[in-house]
């Protein structure tokens, strides 16, 4: 039986957070290819050659992708980012070493971000062209470890950091639009555009993060933005399921929704206890709303 982590999300909803990123997309890659942001925003495959495989050398969790000049990925459906005024871009990322291609790495609306896996580089653009862009120091990735890359524009700068430090900066327009995800692939089935390297827990914001934000998920911090006062626990028991379902939480529940992985509500519940024996075998992600936000987890129906 496949193993899932249960990613814990908060999503902002408190009247003290109005300013707070929408986290768009989150993908951590635990053995599959979904969005668990709750957005639906899933993954299929995209061109051809060497299928991409889930290992568990994983930065986050127990599993990562690794790209090997092959398949990537793009998801299913277009993401609406044409009112967007800023965009993050935060992944973790470890290079092959031994590779010496321009790898594709994320690429959505004017943005291209790409691993120059000789030098052990980050080139990024948010203009929708590559002679724009900014380039991070040499010798930054090249080293076989895991590093955590952020990538963001504020409609007049773009920045990269990696593992928490701002490495370069520069003026540059932000180009959005309505478009679909590329990760780990090209538009086109370009070999010049695949690359060998290992990708975790990839996430899409519609604006820039905070220098505090970043050093949190450079530490590996799950949740999408480290706020004390959001802080909660949940359980969800047993998983996987046959028939009953039930949530534990420190905090008190307003109400329960589950959704299929094509985004579509299937269940509502108002109590923490209940069954979910009408569900077809799957994946579910359950999203419980308390007086701090929507805390979201993933389980399995069996």
């Amino acid at each position: 039986m496949k193993t899932l982590i249960l990613s814990i999300l908060i999503v902002a909803s408190s009247g003290t957070l109005l300013n707070a990123q929408n986290l768009i997309a989150r993908y951590d890659f635990e053995n599959d290819i979904l969005d668990i942001s709750g957005n639906a925003h899933h993954l299929e495959t995209k061109n051809t050659g060497t299928p991409y495989n889930f290992e568990t050398s994983a930065a986050m969790g127990t599993h990562c992708v690794h790209f090997q000049y092959g398949q990537g990925l793009e998801s299913i459906n277009l993401i609406d980012g044409s009112s967007w005024n800023a965009m993050a871009v935060s992944f973790w990322i470890k290079d092959s070493v031994n590779s010496s291609t321009f790898g594709s790495i994320v690429l959505y609306s004017g943005l291209g971000t790409y691993l120059t896996e000789s030098i052990g580089s980050i080139h990024t653009a948010f203009d929708g062209s590559y002679a724009g862009g900014l380039d991070s120091p040499n010798a930054l990735l090249n080293d076989g470890q895991w590093h955590h890359v952020v990538v963001q524009n504020t409609s007049a700068n773009s920045s990269i950091y990696i593992d928490g430090t701002l490495v370069v900066t520069q003026v540059e327009a932000l180009v959005t639009g309505n478009s679909s995800i590329l990760i780990g692939a090209f538009h086109t089935d370009d070999s010049a555009h695949k690359g060998d390297f290992y990708l975790d827990d990839l996430r899409l914001y519609d604006d820039t993060l905070t220098p505090n934000q970043i050093d949190d998920l450079a530490a590996g911090s799950l949740g999408v933005i480290d706020y004390s006062d959001l802080r909660s626990t949940i359980n969800v028991h047993p998983n996987p399921v046959i028939s009953q379902l039930t949530i534990t939480t420190e905090d008190e529940v307003e109400s329960i929704v589950i959704y299929n992985i094509f985004g579509e509500i299937v269940q509502w519940e108002s109590t923490t206890s209940f069954s979910v024996e009408n569900l077809p075998s799957g994946i579910y992600i359950i999203q419980v709303k308390t007086a701090k936000g929507l805390i979201g987890k993933r389980f399995v129906k069996e």
